[in-house]
Parts: C-alpha cells; sequence; structure tokens
C-alpha cells in the first residue's frame, strides 16, 4: 500500500549520479523501507488462549503462506540430505509453518478479550455491574489476566489521542504502539483523553463499537472510565529493546507495565512465567507467529508495593535530572525495577509489505546487486518475510550462522562455537567461495581443489587474529596490497576474476546472521573475513536482531573488507537506519511514518522501496554511462589536436612554431566542442526504461567496469592516434596537392583547414557514439560546426581591430575548393574505420546492449 504522502523523489549529491549505475552492495532495513509501516494487531496470546483479530487483513500477497499451503508442527526448513554441515545449511523448501489458517481455527475472536476481562477496570471497586449486561464477573487467573492485557495495551504507551474529521485519532512515535492502542480500542478499551501524566480510558461495548467514542474527552454512554497516573516511563530504545511504565490506580495501587523483544523480555521473567504448560504454550505461539512473518512482543508486568514504587521513583527522578551519563543512570534504574516480572501475553502484529517489494528484490539481484537485509525482527520473522519479498527463493540453500532454522531461542553462541560454524561452511561451500574469490586459494602442484586445500581454506579464514605487524613487514604487507590492486587497474583485459567481474555472476545462497553472532564476529579479525568472505558468495544476506550500530558496522565490515573497495548503498525509513546510511557510499531515504531524519540524512530520498529499481537500472545506468563517454571523449579529443600540433613539428623544423591560431587553439574545447558533450551527457539514452527494466543484467556492466576501465581508455587513445594522422596527413595532403597556388596554402591558412578537419572529425565521432538523438543533439552538433565557420569568418575581418596576422586568413580558407572536398573525405576515411570495427563485433560478438538496440 503506499504511504499517505507522496512526495517526489529529491537529490541532494548530485555528483554521485554515476555512482548509482556502479553499486555492488546494497544494505536495506525491513520496517517501514520494505514494508509499509502499517501495523495491524492480529493475534492476542493470553495464558495459552489465543485471540485473533478481525481487523481488516493485509492483501494476501504479502503473507510468505497461502491458506492451502501445509501446516503443521513442521520444521521450518526441510534439511538438504547431502549436507553434511550439522545444523548450518537448509535447502530453502516452501517454508512450513502453522499457518494463519491453522491459527485462526484454534483461536477465539479478539473481541471476547472484554467479556474475558468482565468489563471491568482493574483498581476499580466500585465499577456499576449493570453496566456491562450479559458480561459474568470473576476474578478467576483468566480474568486477571485478560484485564492486565487490555490495561497494558491502552495505557502503556506514549500516543496522544487526537480529534481529526469528527473521529479520535492517534499518534504515537511507533505505528507499533499506535496499532496495538487502536487494537485495544476495537475491544473496548479506548484511550479517550491524556493530560499531563493523567491517562483516561473508556471501558465498554460502547467503547468498542463507535469509532467516535471519545469525543470530546468524554466516555461514552453505558462505559465505565479508567483514569490512571503514569508516575514514569521508561522509554524504547535499540539496546534495551523494551519500554515500561509505573502506573498508579485509583485504589493507590501501583502497577509495572512492559513490553518489549521477547530475546529481551524473557531473561526479566519471574521464574513461574517460564516454566510450565503455559510457558510451552507462549513459545509455541511465539514461533508460530514468527514464522507467519508478524512482528511479536512481550507483555508483562509487576505489582509494587508503596514503599517500593516510592522508593524507585525517587531514584528515577534523580537520575532524569543527572548531569552526566543520564541516559546511562536512566537505563540503570529502568533496569533495577524491571525485573521478576510476570508474563502476561504475546502480541503479533503484521506490517504489510509496500507495492512491488519483491518485483524490486528481484531486479536488483538480476542486474548483479548483492541485497543485505538488516532488522531487529526474529529470525522466523525475518526469513517468513524474506520469502514473501523474494529476497529469499526456494530455489537457494540458506546458510545459518549463529540462529537455529527451526527458531531455537536457547541456542548458546560462543566464539568457538561460531568460529567451528563458519570454518564447516567454508569447508563445504569451498567451491563457490574460490569460483568467485580465486585469489583465496593458495597455488596447488596438481592444479585442482582437494579435501585437504578446502580444509586449509577454512582454517586459514577463521583462524584467530594474529599481531598486527611493525616495521618493514608492516611497508611490505601495504606494498603488496598497492601492487594488486595496480595490477587489477592495469589488467589489459579489465578486472581480474577475484575482483568485481566475478562477484557479478549469480549464486544459489543466502546467508542468515543473528545480531548475537555479529556482536561476537566484530570482536575478532578472523570471523570478520570468515563472514565477509562467506556473504560475498551470497545473493542475499539476512542479518536479524541487529541493533542500529551494527547496521553501520555491517557496512563498513563490507567496505574496508572487500578489495577492491566495492560502491555501497544503504537505505532506510527512520533514526535507527542514520548510522547505516551515512556509512554507506550512497544513501537513499524514505519519507515514511516514522520522521524525517533518514530522509535529512540521504543522499536521495523517494516515496517507496519500489522506486529503488528505476533509480539504479535506469537512471544510474544512464548517468555511468554518459559520465564515461563524457570523460573518454574529452581525453581523446585533446590527445587528438595535440598529436595533430605533434606531426606538425617535423615539417616546422621544431622550430617551436604553432599549426594553430592561439584564439582556434583556446576556442577548441570553450567552443568548438563543447555543446555537443554537454548534450550527450544530458539527453543519452542507448536503451528505453521499460527495457533495462526488463533486463536489470545490464546493470553488471557498471560493476564490472566496462564502459571505463584500462582498455577502454587504450582503445580511445589508439582512435586519436588514428584520427590525428588521418587529419593531418591526408588533409596536407590533400590540401597540398590541389592547390593551384602555393602561397595561398601560407601556415595560417594550412593551420586553419586543418583545425576546421578536426572539428569536424571529432564532432562526428561523438554522433557516432550517440544513440538518443534530440533536438537539442542535433541543434548542439550542427551549432558547433557553423560556429566554427563562423567565427574564422568574422575573426578574419579582424584587421580593423589590429589582428592583422588572421586577416583575410578564413575566407582564403573557405574558398579553396581543395578544402571542401577534404572535408568530406578526411572524416569520412578517419571514422570508416570506427565504424567497420564496430559493425565487425556487432555482427560478430554483439553486446546484449547492442542486441537491445536492434529495431
Amino acid at each position: 500500500s503506499p504511504p499517505k504522502t507522496n512526495p517526489p523523489a529529491v537529490v541532494r549529491s548530485s555528483n554521485l549520479c554515476q555512482e548509482l549505475g556502479q553499486l555492488q552492495y546494497i544494505f536495506s532495513d525491513k520496517t517501514g523501507t520494505l514494508t509499509a509501516n502499517e501495523m495491524v494487531l492480529r493475534f492476542l496470546s493470553l495464558g495459552g488462549i489465543d485471540l485473533v483479530s478481525s481487523l481488516p487483513a493485509a492483501p494476501t500477497d504479502t503473507m510468505a503462506n497461502q491458506e492451502d499451503e501445509a501446516v503443521g508442527g513442521m520444521p521450518l526448513f526441510v534439511p538438504a540430505n547431502d549436507s553434511p554441515v550439522k545444523g548450518g545449511s537448509h535447502h530453502a523448501d516452501v517454508p512450513v509453518s502453522a499457518g494463519a489458517t491453522a491459527l485462526k481455527n484454534n483461536s477465539v475472536p479478539l473481541e471476547n478479550l472484554l467479556r474475558l476481562a468482565a468489563g471491568r477496570p482493574g483498581g476499580v471497586s466500585n465499577a456499576p455491574r449493570d453496566s456491562f449486561a450479559g458480561l459474568s464477573f470473576s476474578e478467576s487467573p483468566e480474568t486477571l489476566r485478560a484485564r492486565s492485557a487490555a490495561e497494558l495495551l491502552a495505557v502503556c504507551h506514549t500516543v496522544l489521542p487526537q480529534m481529526l474529521h469528527g473521529r479520535l485519532e492517534y499518534q504515537g512515535e511507533s505505528p507499533d504502539e499506535v496499532a496495538l492502542v487502536e487494537a485495544a480500542a476495537s475491544v473496548g478499551y479506548r484511550l479517550i483523553r491524556r493530560e499531563g501524566d493523567e491517562v483516561v480510558v473508556a471501558v465498554g461495548a460502547a467503547a468498542a463499537s463507535a469509532p467516535e467514542a471519545g469525543q470530546g474527552g468524554k466516555c461514552p454512554a453505558g462505559c465505565e472510565e479508567l483514569s490512571v497516573r503514569v508516575l514514569a516511563v521508561n522509554q524504547f530504545n535499540s539496546t534495551r529493546k523494551r519500554m515500561s511504565c509505573l502506573v498508579k490506580y485509583p485504589d493507590g495501587s501501583h502497577v509495572l507495565y512492559c513490553k518489549g523483544a521477547d530475546t529481551n523480555m524473557f531473561p526479566l521473567l519471574e521464574p513461574r512465567s517460564t516454566a510450565g504448560p503455559e510457558a510451552q504454550l507462549a513459545n509455541d505461539h511465539l514461533r508460530a507467529y514468527a514464522r507467519e512473518g508478524l512482528r511479536t512482543l512481550v507483555l508483562a508486568k509487576r505489582a509494587l508495593s508503596s514503599s517500593q514504587a516510592s522508593e524507585w521513583l525517587a531514584k528515577f527522578k534523580a537520575a532524569s535530572v543527572a548531569r552526566t551519563d543520564r541516559d546511562g543512570q536512566l537505563s540503570e534504574a529502568a533496569a533495577s525495577v524491571e525485573q521478576n516480572l510476570v508474563l502476561v501475553g504475546l502480541t503479533a502484529i503484521e506490517d504489510k509489505l509496500q507495492d512491488g517489494v519483491p518485483q524490486t528484490l528481484e531486479y536488483l539481484r538480476r542486474g548483479g546487486l548483492k541485497i543485505w537485509v538488516l532488522t531487529g525482527d526474529k529470525v522466523e520473522t525475518a526469513v517468513n518475510i524474506g520469502f514473501s519479498s523474494k529476497l529469499l527463493t526456494t530455489e537457494m540453500t540458506l546458510l545459518y550462522v549463529g540462529a537455529s532454522p527451526d527458531g531455537d531461542d536457547t541456542l548458546v553462541v560462543t566464539k568457538e562455537t561460531l568460529r567451528e560454524q563458519l570454518r564447516e561452511l567454508t569447508a563445504h561451500y569451498a567451491d563457490q567461495i574460490l569460483a568467485q574469490l580465486p585469489h583465496l586459494l593458495k597455488s596447488t602442484t596438481d592444479g585442482t581443489l582437494t579435501d585437504a586445500n578446502r580444509e586449509a581454506l577454512a582454517d586459514r579464514l577463521t583462524e584467530a587474529p594474529k599481531p598486527s605487524l611493525s616495521g618493514m613487514s608492516a611497508l611490505f604487507g601495504r606494498a603488496h596490497a598497492v601492487n594488486r590492486s595496480l595490477a587489477s587497474l592495469w589488467s589489459p583485459f579489465g578486472a581480474p576474476r577475484s575482483g568485481k567481474a566475478a562477484e557479478v555472476e549469480a549464486t544459489t545462497l543466502a546467508l542468515i546472521v543473528d545480531g548475537n553472532a555479529l556482536a561476537l564476529v566484530f570482536e575478532d579479525e578472523g570471523l570478520k573475513e570468515a563472514l565477509l568472505h562467506l556473504g560475498r558468495v551470497c545473493a542475499s544476506v539476512l542479518a536479524c536482531r541487529v541493533s542500529p550500530k551494527q547496521k553501520a558496522q555491517v557496512v563498513e565490515l563490507v567496505r574496508q573488507g572487500v578489495k577492491p573497495e566495492p560502491l555501497t548503498l544503504a537505505i532506510g525509513d527512520g533514526a535507527n537506519d542514520v548510522s547505516m546510511i551515512q556509512e554507506a557510499d550512497v544513501g537513499v531515504g524514505i519519507v515514511g511514518v516514522e520522521g524525517t531524519q533518514a530522509r535529512r540524512a540521504s543522499d536521495y530520498s523517494i516515496a517507496q522501496f519500489r522506486f529503488l529499481a528505476r533509480l539504479l537500472l535506469v537512471h544510474g545506468r544512464y548517468n555511468y554511462r554518459r559520465v564515461c563517454l563524457t570523460f573518454v571523449y574529452s581525453f581523446y579529443k585533446n590527445v587528438t589536436m595535440v598529436l595533430t600540433l605533434c606531426a606538425f613539428a617535423p615539417d616546422s623544423a621544431f622550430s617551436a612554431s604553432s599549426l594553430y591560431d592561439g584564439w582556434l587553439m583556446a576556442s577548441f574545447n570553450v567552443f568548438f566542442t563543447f555543446l555537443p558533450v554537454i548534450a550527450h551527457g544530458l539527453f543519452e539514452r542507448d536503451i528505453s526504461p521499460p527495457l533495462l527494466l526488463a533486463f536489470p543484467q545490464l546493470h553488471a556492466a557498471g560493476i564490472r567496469g566496462e564502459e571505463l576501465n584500462s582498455s577502454v581508455v587504450l582503445l580511445w587513445l589508439l582512435t586519436a592516434i588514428a584520427h590525428a594522422l588521418v587529419v593531418y596527413f591526408m588533409g596536407g595532403a590533400m590540401l597540398g596537392g590541389l592547390a593551384d597556388d602555393p602561397l595561398a596554402l601560407d601556415g595560417h591558412v594550412r593551420g586553419t583547414c586543418i583545425n576546421g578537419l578536426l572539428v569536424v572529425t571529432i564532432s562526428l565521432k561523438l554522433a557516432l557514439h550517440t544513440s538518443h538523438w534530440t533536438f537539442f543533439n542535433a541543434l548542439f552538433a550542427l551549432g558547433s560546426a557553423l560556429l566554427w565557420f563562423g567565427f574564422i569568418s568574422s575573426y578574419s575581418m579582424g584587421g580593423e581591430l589590429g589582428l592583422a596576422e588572421f586577416a583575410d586568413v578564413g575566407t582564403r580558407a573557405l574558398a579553396l575548393p581543395p578544402f571542401w572536398l577534404a572535408l568530406l573525405l578526411v572524416p569520412t576515411t578517419a571514422l570508416g574505420l570506427d565504424f567497420a570495427l564496430a559493425a565487425a563485433y556487432a555482427l560478430f560478438a554483439p553486446t546484449p546492449q547492442q542486441i537491445l538496440m536492434e529495431p
């Protein structure tokens, strides 16, 4: 679904346009970037009771599984029968999970939450029972749990209610919070007013049925008003991954409500909440929700006595006014009270994919781009979204590092277990790694890859870090690296197989890595190198449970670890993506509902993720080709002019005389050959945008550097030499041999004629490389040629202005018949060689670009 606003694309760094066509790695956030950030509560688990929402569902094409897919207690993926790596590699068969259908079949409507809670606000001892006709009252554990869950959803947040267009709307810092508040309102716990630390909630069936309930901040008729004081709020951050608030009820009781990620919440629960049948059911529900691609939260609470609340509030207030390390003291204060929590329930929120995300990711992957998605979601949630967005496909083999394919959160990851896992994966997939990175293999006697070589490669890539080099050793190490870079640059056939060209090749591997494993990887150079090489040969990488700092570290790892350094792009929509955006070479911000921080920190901003395909595959390629041709053409035309001067030197007996007049030389780049290349750089389009999107593989040419490398520069240099020789010697021969009056061909006239031949040849050379003619291309090309003729005609009349040296030179040159014949034959001869060579290539070795350009 499109966002609420559709702002136009904005370019903030125009000097990066050509780099869009050379990008090799894309780092993307998930929430708000791949998804629409339009949250809807789908499931609520309370003590083994699964409540399903009847709110409008997401389109079926955004879900990873359709309702007719297999369901049940199957593992998340079917293991590969021939895989020797235990628990590390699985074939990416279609995910088999509990499924939305199975969840709904075993659930009761979410609207029963009001009935389960007996319709009575907690802490209100005098609630009139006749206000809730048809609802039975009890103080059973189920009732208390349901009441706590409803009140937690309605109270534990920072959402503000506002009246917009006659309806009560909610504005919050996070779409997740708004979704939970709206879900509580839909079942009869509607937030109607927030004034200072007072939060007022209308409780009753009338509050659930009327969207206009609470108009004017008043409680609807037939509902009970629950008014509580929020004494303190422990804000959510990327480290804590939870938020909590201390609430005081009208009867004087104090309750701490807390909600957050399961990995951060479960260690804080009391022992009774983590053991027993209900805890097992909660874990089952949590996995089922995650496998459906839903965002999960754990709800918990803790009852505090008045003395405990007062003591903690004093600590909280002291931390909130601290002058030094305020954030640290607030975190410590929050951690001191967020202990021994009682599990209340689990929530599962659906975040729908944006329109066109699967197609966009498929285009980018086919274009040779490596896509790394960095998200804070659980492994199962991220994997399921990966399949629904086509980041992962059933043809891929998934490599798990520091994570379990079945979502086992009890997996303990240490540096040694991680090193062993990476070693096994590296040894098993050594063929794929060395196919793209052959420089990692040391030469063997027979030139084959043996099991011993595989094990040696794995050991070498995962070995513990060695002491840093110093003195001459470090100097020789750096010299060796520079030598390799220079060899890569000046290779006559472009980049070597160990460089960018090899990495563009398609692969069927995908890497799944957990944030806890990443934290250990960044502490060990050996693990970093092994993970990097494994990630380089994967078409997609999915990093789960990562913090904003880890996102930036992943980008830095690729930029500094891959040689030659690749061009990277990071795209996100929120403040937690700013560090990643700033670390990458190119930053793209999506204008979403999480503020404008990402947009302001980016080089480009777009409205939706799907526009990234056109930005890179169309505009990026156009700009890359335009800049490359502008560079080599400018190099070519100046070399050609200078070489004609060199050819004239022997004829002038090396007297330092100039072949061209000074003003002709000064005007060569400023007037005569300037406008056509500007028009080419602005309007050149070799292939139409629909074809570029239909064949995204053309983007790989930019990654491989096919438009600008040493071989291309050498070819243009040879062309410049050939054209300079043809222009000077053929033009001079025609002018000297056909002139009746040798005195007419004095130095100025001869040089002016050759200069005209040079300008026309160079202008036609650019026309030969122009695929898309516009009015401005034709105008500037013709105008530049006419400008030369007009200039020399006007310049010839400069005798009255004291320009006696060029007086009548232009008119005498234009009056020579041999000059007009040479103007026809010399450019034709020079460019005929180019045309014949281009025709031979197009006929016998056509490129994909030439094939698509055929009518």
